[in-house]
């Protein structure tokens, strides 16, 4: 019986671990969005992408992989670059919209599926609704 429970503890135990990763790399992309770093940003959905791979349908693995490989064709296509402060070289930046419309899909996804951690306005929002019913 205390095997059981340890193994529900462990599991749920990584289940956290898991959404706070999620999180802290939903939390990078959003600087580097804001703060203009595209390949940056880029870099940080790539490794989203790479965390809910094993949670994708093939059907979505498949979609979503197409579009990052045209991220990369479009970065080279266009070799548009940005200097980087961090590492004192050119590099190669993607096309903002397409790494908005990319975001905005691994989100959706994300939502969809229970894996976006709520904020604790939403949370606090959705205390004081219950109480007042």
């Amino acid at each position: 019986m205390e095997t059981t429970e340890n193994n529900n503890n462990a599991s749920f135990n990584m289940a956290i671990k898991y959404l706070e990763r999620l999180h802290d790399l939903l939390n990078k992309a959003n600087f580097h969005s804001s703060s203009e770093e595209y390949y940056q940003w880029y870099q940080m959905l790539l490794t989203i992408y790479q965390e809910l791979y094993p949670r994708l349908k093939i059907s979505q693995q498949k979609e979503y992989t197409y579009l990052l490989l045209n991220l990369k064709i479009q970065m080279e296509k266009q070799k548009r670059k940005q200097y980087s402060l961090k590492t004192k070289l050119w590099i190669p930046t993607p096309s903002i919209d397409q790494l908005y419309e990319f975001d905005r899909l691994l989100r959706k996804h994300m939502n969809q599926n229970g894996l976006l951690m709520p904020t604790k306005k939403s949370i606090d929002d959705t205390m004081d609704e219950g109480s007042k019913g």
